[in-house]
């Protein structure tokens, strides 16, 4: 561990701990060289097991990012190891993520959410021409930075992302092994979550779309409680169109959600600038000034996806041999059950002799019948609006393991890992 005063690397003297997390923490430091503050990333590999991989994960991380240089992309100016720990140094952030800022009021206005996304789109542009994937990029992942006119937004958390270009001499492998999908499922394209081997910059730009989704309507374009179902849906189905949710969205702007929500990638926008002239485009009415468009704070519920015809078809071919089963199995044990019977033939009964015919119940059934009934449908977690947390110091958001959650914050939607998927 780390201590406040502490010089780390002959050159940042370390102030105070920002955050922390199972995987790291990160400090805010004076940088006595170029004499400014700065923010400083500590892995913790508490399992000496894979402690080599995760470092060298870590700093495969840091020179990704400091490949990098522009106004939208977070900078990071330094990465090494000291007392045998690893650590990236990064401009010091103030402000909160766009996970926060939608979680609070007042509701995010139409020309505000373009403008950030064009900004986001532009940092993504540079990114990709340092032939760098993201690969998860989501509002969590999404700094903005106060300033004096207007809200910046810079794209942070490089901890999954790949490098793609072949002529780079800094390419490195995948983060994750052969087989193993590793990202935040609701944000994933659906080239993505089938685990595709020449994954490209098209899935950041399906990812951009959700975030795009999600800002206009309120809600993400596909949700599921289970990560399988939600992969199945993303892989298989379109998500509802914004103007089915939300009919005061411009046509031209649900347009460009529709375009980037393609599941083939090949009809999806190529490049992050021809999706940032699309936008820009469709909007151009709404960022004149005086011309902003308030959005709902909620969205009716979205139609349930419809499966593509040739699924529909099998479903429908499944229910009738099911159907059919069923129908057998009921027709040979009536026959049975008449096989079994004695003659008709009876003789009357006495007066006195009443039958009285009881069905009696095994004690654990009973139990079961006494308690079942209507079973109460799961409660999605939806948790009103915050109120305006205070600004905090946020270089520690650009490690997603190293936040310290707070009191009433809403869930942070974290990567996972699984097996490859077969459709």
């Amino acid at each position: 561990m780390f201590d406040a005063r502490e010089l780390v690397a002959g050159r940042y003297k370390l102030e105070r701990m920002l955050g922390e997390g199972g995987s790291a923490s990160v400090w805010q430091a004076l940088d006595h060289t170029l004499e400014r503050t700065v923010a400083i990333k500590f892995l913790y590999a508490k399992d000496e097991r894979y402690r080599n991989q995760q470092v060298e994960q870590f700093l495969r991380e840091a020179r990704l990012a400091c490949a990098v240089q522009h106004p939208n992309v977070i900078h990071t100016l330094d990465f090494g190891t000291a007392r045998d720990r690893a650590y990236m140094v990064m401009e010091l952030l103030a402000g909160e993520d766009l996970a926060e800022r939608v979680m609070r009021e007042p509701k995010l206005e139409l020309n505000e959410i373009v403008r950030l996304l064009c900004g986001v789109l532009r940092g993504l542009a540079a990114i990709h021409e340092a032939g760098i994937v993201h690969r998860d990029l989501k509002p969590e992942n999404i700094f903005l930075l106060a300033g004096d006119d207007e809200v910046h937004p810079k794209i942070i958390d490089f901890g999954i992302a790949r490098n793609v270009d072949p002529k780079s001499t800094r390419r490195s492998v995948l983060t994750s092994k052969e087989g193993v999908i590793v990202g935040t499922p609701q944000y994933m394209s659906p080239e993505h979550i089938r685990g595709v081997p020449d994954l490209d910059h098209r899935t950041d730009l399906w990812s951009v779309g959700v975030i795009l989704y999600e800002l206009l309507t309120g809600r993400l374009p596909y949700e599921h409680a289970n990560s399988g179902d939600l992969a199945i849906m993303i892989a298989t189905t379109d998500a509802p169109r914004v103007s089915t949710l939300v009919p005061s969205v411009p046509p031209a702007l649900a347009e460009v959600v529709s375009r980037a929500l393609n599941r083939d990638r090949h009809a999806r926008f190529q490049t992050a600038t021809e999706m940032l002239r699309a936008l820009r485009d469709a909007t151009r009415d709404v960022l004149e000034p005086g011309a902003a468009i308030l959005l709902p704070s909620t969205a009716p519920p979205p139609p349930a996806p419809t499966l593509r015809p040739q699924h529909a078809s099998r479903s429908r071919w499944a229910a009738l041999a099911v159907a059919l089963l069923l129908l057998a199995s009921a027709w040979l044990w009536s026959t049975r059950e008449r096989s079994r019977q004695p003659p008709h033939e009876t003789l009357p009964l006495p007066p006195s002799a009443a039958v009285e015919r009881t069905t009696t119940i095994p004690k654990a059934a009973s139990d079961q019948v006494t308690s079942s009934g209507p079973t109460a449908p799961s409660a999605a977690a939806v948790q009103p609006a915050a109120q305006a947390p205070a600004p905090k110091s946020a270089a520690s958001t650009a490690g997603g393991g190293a936040k310290t959650p707070a009191s009433g914050k809403a869930q942070r939607r974290v990567p996972v890992m699984w097996r490859k998927l077969d459709f």
